[in-house]
């Protein structure tokens, strides 16, 4: 059995000038803002230099602008493989370093070409510094058929209105990367009167088809003192884009609940407003997409607010989810808590970037934010990128991340008890995800609707 582990340590020690020379530039994300491995096994064969985002193998060759029967063999298998090859010669990226990257960058932009839902503008790319993990551009083409988005609802009839407050995305200006989201149609709002408790929880839900591209917004607003719970499901194989902007008046309490299914690109804006004494509670399950951009945007606007977001990623494949996060404490005696688990193996990769900002007037604020992964695959990746700025001086604040693979001990110890090794690992993993539901353990109903979606989503 081939060692590839071992063979691409090797290669790497015994570089070639020119495989130097060109690492130099590839390396730390300095072309294009990507992404690329050096002595990648794509078995059986190793390559000198692959980018992952764009399925893309450079090769630097010691010939002399001969392809030889192997190359062309093995060009052909990773053709059938999905990937596109650059070769290039050791002479010529000795000699001409600058020709050989300009050809690169061509051809890369050839592949990524400036996308536009509205046929303006640019869709962000890996060179914004809240998208370096994240290359859209790799995923969609314009093949898409642009349609308004169309949301299934299921709930009482007179919470759906057209009066309410159309909502715009925050922060545009400062980070530059909303133009996904801006000037989208409001598809539905919902809004829940003062002191109404609604017992039943209300149903979204979106089907978007192969080669269609949904965009639209969606309002939800809760009056003073009103509570809701709301499952929000996606079944997605073109690609969907929304904003959903929610409102939490004064004493009021929302439950949001994420799922989805499919094999499409999803990029998701999520804002929350909450006034003084608002709860708001999330958990986004992200098992589903090619590609998954989750941004969410809250602000905590009056005095004890309270802000729980939660979620886990389980990837196969070559799936990416990207959750990428800005909390910020605007009020004294707030709270905010992130709370993530994943799990991703053969070549998912996952992103996390949690970022709390404390303003100066929001004194006695706690917030917190966890993310642990682990890793089943050596070619699975996950990149976090957790963060806190902090202007006050009476906090209680902190991060922390792990990334691990799945550890063997208590894997050992279940199967001395007789359990089989595959549904020992389940029941690690499982349990390690379930940790993630802790801002759900008072409540039955969607501890167990969501216990059931990870234990299906591990079995799979």
């Amino acid at each position: 059995m081939v060692d590839y582990k071992k063979r691409s340590r090797n290669l790497r020690q015994h570089q070639t000038e020119a495989e130097k020379k060109i690492w130099g530039y590839l390396r730390n994300r300095q072309i294009n803002g990507l992404k690329f491995y050096r002595q990648y096994a794509i078995e059986p064969y190793i390559c000198d230099f692959v980018c992952r985002d764009l399925d893309i193998v450079i090769e630097i060759d010691g010939g002399q602008h001969n392809e030889s029967e192997y190359d062309q063999k093995r060009d052909a298998f990773l053709s059938n493989e999905g990937y596109r090859v650059f070769r290039y010669w050791n002479n010529d990226v000795i000699q001409n370093i600058e020709g050989v990257l300009e050809d690169i960058m061509n051809q890369i932009e050839a592949l990524t070409p400036a996308l536009s839902l509205k046929g303006e503008g640019v869709l962000p790319t890996s060179k914004l510094e809240r998208w370096k993990y994240s290359n859209l551009p790799a995923y969609v083409s314009d093949a898409y058929e642009g349609q308004p988005l169309a949301i299934g609802y299921d709930g009482p009839s007179e919470f759906v209105t057209t009066d309410d407050a159309e909502v715009t995305p925050w922060a545009a200006e400062t980070y530059g990367d909303m133009q996904l989201w801006e000037g989208l149609q409001d598809v539905l709002s919902l809004v829940i009167p003062e002191d109404m408790h609604v017992d039943k929880p209300v149903n979204l839900f979106v089907e978007c088809p192969e080669n269609k591209q949904y965009s639209g917004s969606v309002h939800v607003h809760l009056k003073k003192g009103a509570r809701l719970t709301i499952y929000d499901d996606a079944s997605v194989e073109g690609w969907l884009n929304r904003m959903t902007a929610i409102t939490v008046d004064e004493g009021a309490e929302l439950n949001h609940i994420r799922t989805g299914a499919g094999n499409g690109v999803v990029t998701n804006l999520t804002q929350i407003d909450l006034a003084a004494g608002a709860k708001y509670n999330a958990y986004a399950l992200n098992t589903y997409g090619a590609f998954m951009r989750d941004q969410i945007h809250a602000r905590l606007n009056g005095t004890a607010a309270r802000c729980d977001l939660s979620g886990a990623k389980i990837l196969k494949g070559k799936q990416h989810s990207d959750t990428t996060i800005l909390i910020e404490h605007l009020a004294a005696g707030c709270h905010s808590n992130q709370n993530y688990r994943n799990i991703l193996q053969d070549n998912s990769r996952g992103v996390f970037q949690g970022k709390v900002h404390v303003h100066q007037v929001a004194q006695q604020t706690d917030g917190y934010q966890l993310c642990n992964s682990i890793l089943l695959s050596e070619k699975a990746e996950m990149d976090t990128k957790p963060e806190l700025e902090i202007y006050a001086d009476d906090v209680k604040c902190s991060h922390g991340a792990t990334t691990a693979q799945l550890d063997e001990e208590p894997i050992f110890y279940l199967m001395a008890r007789g359990i089989p090794q595959g549904e020992a690992r389940n029941m690690l993993m499982h349990a390690f995800v379930s940790e993630s539901l802790e801002a759900f353990d008072g409540d039955e109903d969607i501890y167990g609707f969501l216990g059931n979606l990870i234990e299906g989503a591990l079995d799979a």
